[in-house]
């Protein structure tokens, strides 16, 4: 769907303006009346054709209404953000649970009603483009579970409320993948385990595919430990994502169109990690006796990583304080011989979440990714590797998780002089040390069209030639993929199917 630049500058100047936005207020300031929040007047069926001066009129009202909505909900991020400051430094002016989850149940209208509103204006100037009357408003997206002005004070009723709100957002703004829309996921006690996952984005690559077992144990586990101001934390900054997805996915479409969708979604002040520290776990008893190359050549990789052109790669990604620079500081190796785990996705997740927290006495370094390597192999995981934020108690930090992979069907080194299986677990490294600078907490660069990071839509482009390795800082040299460059998109300038991966 192709939308005139006049609404694109718009709806961008009017992102840029709302970053400028009031704090938190009382609950009246938190949540628009229902009054305030109305899609713009009556419309009427897309079936009749319209003369030239009633298209031109209705353009202007239709571009005035999207920037209104964008406005509103820009507001209403910065609410969130600091309300989401207050929850992680809680004094005696934090209002009561009950207080902030009815305040938020009035945000979460009112971000449905906006969404809404924008998705009538799209299908609106579609038509009016056409030379066809607006289309007939088609009110709320109608995902709530109550009348927004009624008081919620369950905190998991609520994360499931925004749950099937992200899902309903996904589907239209960002025309996501089949697998997210018809949401299997069981509930358990009225809390779906999808919703943790949120935070993240692995709710549609990850927990669609786990078994109801897998998911019920990995629910159990994530909220056993987390009081009733934790979820609501995930909730407000569950909330804060959508509301920058659907910002995101209109801007890019309405700039680029068609393009759009191919995109990686500028966070429109997301975060990214402009620098990072690294340090590697190897989990397992075997690792004590491993003779092959893995730890000393993952070792070398790590530490000749910063200030390398691969790690160089990702600084077209920024967010307010700038871009992400290829500085990498290595922090060594740890080899812990307890019997790690059979990996099944969801639970361990949270399992290699709590192996970081033992090993750093609960005070991990926010700015390092822990990266750790697992000898137990993939099992009925459907990834290779993944990364995501983990937390010990208030404290974050970026977790990678790397298993010893199978490549008992392939034999001798790599172009490098590396073995397979080092080639392979440096190459997944790479991969997810750019997407963690690139997307850290979920709400950095990311789209669900054609999987959604800038690791995996290009993770089977490699050099033109087998012989055109990475170099590292060191002079080393490496077997590395590609990455997803939006530049390199837009000018057709890198390689790979879409002309976009560039090494």
């Amino acid at each position: 769907m192709r939308t005139p630049l006049s609404l694109s500058y718009a709806l961008v100047l009017s992102l840029i303006l709302s970053s400028c936005s009031s704090g938190l207020g009382d609950r009246k300031k938190l949540g628009r009346q229902s009054s305030a929040t109305s899609s713009g007047g009556s419309t009427t069926s897309g079936s009749g054709n319209i003369d030239p001066a009633t298209q031109a009129a209705e353009k202007t009202r239709l571009v005035a209404e999207g920037k209104k909505s964008v406005e509103n909900l820009g507001n209403l991020k910065a609410q969130l953000e600091d309300l989401d400051k207050k929850l992680s430094q809680p004094d005696a002016d934090l209002k009561k649970p009950e207080e902030i989850l009815a305040s938020l149940s009035l945000i979460i209208a009112d971000i449905e009603r906006d969404a809404a509103s924008l998705k009538n204006v799209a299908e609106s100037y579609k038509s009016v483009s056409e030379g066809k009357a607006p289309v007939k408003t088609a009110g709320l997206l109608g995902l709530t579970d109550s009348d927004p002005t009624q008081s919620l004070v369950d905190a998991q009723i609520m994360l499931r409320r925004v749950t099937r709100l992200a899902a309903a957002a996904d589907e239209y703004f960002l025309k996501g993948k089949e697998d997210c829309k018809n949401d299997p996921t069981p509930t358990i006690s009225g809390f779906s385990a999808a919703s943790f996952y949120r935070v993240n984005f692995e709710h549609c690559r990850g927990v669609n595919r786990g078994s109801p077992e897998s998911v019920a144990a990995a629910a159990t586990l994530g909220l056993r430990e987390l009081g009733v101001l934790e979820i609501i934390g995930i909730i407000v900054r569950s909330l804060i994502t959508l509301v920058m997805r659907i910002m995101s996915a209109l801007v890019l479409g309405f700039l680029y169109g068609d393009d759009g969708s191919q995109l990686l979604l500028n966070p429109l002040l997301g975060q990214v990690m402009h620098h990072n520290k690294t340090k590697a776990i190897f989990w397992g008893t075997e690792w004590k006796s491993d003779t092959s190359d893995v730890i000393p050549g993952i070792d070398h990789f790590l530490r000749a990583w910063g200030d390398s052109h691969p790690a160089s790669l990702a600084n077209e990604y920024y967010d307010v304080h700038g871009p992400i620079t290829a500085k990498s500081e290595y922090l060594g190796y740890e080899i812990d011989d307890t019997p790690a785990p059979q990996p099944k996705l969801l639970t361990f997740l949270f399992v290699i979440m709590g192996e970081v927290c033992r090993l750093t006495n609960n005070n991990p370094d926010k700015d390092t990714i822990y990266m750790v390597y697992t000898y137990t192999g993939m099992g009925e995981s459907p990834v290779a590797a993944i990364h995501y934020p983990g937390l010990c108690g208030r404290k974050p930090f970026q977790i990678t998780w790397m298993p010893r992979v199978d490549v008992s069907g392939v034999s001798g080194k790599d172009g490098a002089g590396h073995s397979s299986l080092l080639s392979s677990l440096a190459n997944a490294s790479a991969h997810e040390l750019w997407e963690t600078m690139v997307n850290p907490l979920g709400d950095g660069w990311y789209t669900l069209v054609d999987m959604g990071e800038v690791g995996d839509r290009c993770y089977t482009t490699y050099p033109p030639t087998e012989g055109q390795l990475s170099t590292l800082s060191d002079g080393s040299k490496w077997r590395l993929q590609s990455l997803w460059s939006n530049a390199a998109f837009k000018a057709k300038s890198g390689i790979g199917p879409k002309k976009a991966c560039i090494y």
